[in-house]
């Protein structure tokens, strides 16, 4: 036993003694007075500057202040606008990080740098003294959109040609010029914008003059500051818009618009707005046409027929309905009741779970036929909406608010490309003393009984344009 404690021992000293030069060889911290790092305009195009990190032992992250960064010790940087810019680096070791910046003047514009082709293709090049102007590409599909901010393309919505006429829009104009890179908006008295910027554009004297479709406000820009630049980032090309400005319609956000497609003819655009998702704008040169000989005409799908058929589903194998759940963030279809009795003694039901990761979150059934509603127009379920989900506190959105204690269900036309314009909503938003118990709810559609368009049910719990979390219960879905 002695020999056994007096090697532990040594072993506990040999590990100490092991350890303690690799902590110390950490050290501190670094601060800004560590961060070194110099910098050289080329000799024969000083818009172009050169930076290297003296900082030793670390790892070099770079921000240009041109909307620019790069990594790496020894970096290339180029200016072609005349002014002062602010370069960060950051430096990155073992015990920490640390920033220091300096200021690099840049005396003249270089125009060499614009003799690229997606300048000219932008601003018509250095011999179109009054630049280059576009108007929306309003005559086909898809100008206008919206869809994911991780996504790339418009999903969620795409406009229809013309779809956004007499809201102020498609008068506009864009010109962009090399003189000054200065931006000009003809609004011709009035913009188009989300209704989550109606806030900003009053502050700027606007006076809202229509709010059924966003919103339109009679306004006049002050454009003095308004110009742009152009860069790329990661082998992407980025149009920004500095002092205001904004490419006709506002949607908010940071006024950085990834580059989609840029030709002599088409300028599409992509952008996070200030609702965090991604919106999408499409432009073509100011008296561009596009040919007119008509595409192949798509095979028409199939007309789905009228019926008055019997849905139903239980939650327990009896249903002859198809759930489509993308757009909700969970839906278990086999959960075991979490309360059993009273209006509901089925041993499992449907749990509905919001997060608060989806404003828009719902849970849809979609039939292979239209729904007939000129006799049968009843739905009738069952649900159970919990007390001590979280009824107070608001958490933005779109529509903002916090989660409500609310079940609608949404008659749709899958084949509108808007079909949320078109649909036939019926909701029950449960008393206090409705709240934890199952309740048996009807919802009546012979308001609808007439409609022959329908073919899916919007199912949302909760409300919607919000990011509130919520769980819902749900069972016993039946046609009357």
């Amino acid at each position: 036993m002695k020999k056994l404690n007096i090697y532990l021992l040594l072993t506990a000293i040999l590990f100490a003694v092991g350890c303690t030069p690799e902590s110390a060889e950490i050290g501190p911290a670094p601060t800004e007075a560590d961060v070194k790092f110099s910098f050289t305009p080329k000799a024969d195009q000083p818009n172009v500057v050169f930076f290297t990190n003296e900082t030793p032992n670390s790892t070099a992250v770079w921000n240009f202040g041109n909307s620019v960064t790069a990594k790496g010790d020894e970096v290339k940087a180029e200016y072609p606008v005349k002014g002062d810019y602010t370069v960060t680096l950051t430096v990155y070791t073992k015990s920490g990080a640390a920033s220091s910046t300096q200021v690099v003047s840049i005396a003249d514009n270089d125009y060499s740098f614009f003799e690229a082709e997606e300048f000219t293709f932008l601003t018509g090049g250095l011999q179109a003294i009054e630049g280059k102007t576009w108007v929306w590409d309003q005559t086909v599909s898809g100008h206008m959109g919206i869809g994911p901010a991780d996504g790339s393309t418009p999903e969620w919505w795409a406009a229809s040609p013309g779809q956004k006429g007499g809201l102020g829009v498609y008068d506009d104009e864009i010109t962009f010029s090399l003189d000054g890179f200065s931006f000009d908006l003809e609004n011709n008295g009035d913009t188009y914008a989300k209704d989550y910027v109606q806030a900003e554009l009053e502050a700027l004297g606007g006076v809202v003059t229509q709010s059924d479709d966003d919103i339109t406000l009679d306004i006049d820009f002050d454009q003095a500051n308004w110009t742009w630049t152009m860069t790329e980032k990661g082998g992407v090309g980025y149009l920004i818009f500095n002092g205001g400005a904004f490419p006709s319609w506002h949607t908010g956000g940071s006024q950085e618009y990834e580059i989609v497609t840029l030709n002599n003819d088409e300028l599409y655009l992509r952008t996070i707005g200030g609702d965090g998702n991604a919106w999408y704008y499409g432009f073509i040169r100011k008296g561009f046409e596009r040919p007119t000989a008509p595409d192949p005409e798509p095979e028409p799908e199939p007309e789905k027929e009228l019926k008055a058929e019997d849905f139903y589903e239980d939650f327990e194998g009896n249903s002859n309905i198809t759930w489509f759940t993308e757009e909700v963030e969970e839906f278990d279809v086999a959960f075991a009741n979490p309360l059993v009795g009273g209006a509901n003694t089925s041993a499992t039901v449907a749990k509905y779970l919001r997060t608060g990761a989806n404003e828009w979150a719902n849970a849809q059934i979609h039939f292979d036929y239209k729904l007939d509603l000129s006799t049968r127009n009843f739905i009738t379920l069952k649900v159970l909406i919990p007390e001590d989900n979280d009824y107070v506190t608001e958490n933005g959105g779109a529509v903002g608010g916090p989660l409500l204690p609310r079940l609608s269900l949404k008659l749709q036309d899958s084949s509108h490309g808007a079909p949320w314009e078109t649909q036939y909503e019926v909701y029950h938003e449960l008393t206090e003393d409705q709240l934890g118990k199952w309740v048996v709810l009807s919802f009546d559609f012979s308001g609808a009984a007439d409609r022959t368009d329908f073919d899916k049910i919007i199912v949302q719990f909760g409300g919607e344009g919000h990011f509130s979390a919520g769980t819902f219960y749900l069972d016993d879905i039946e046609l009357q």
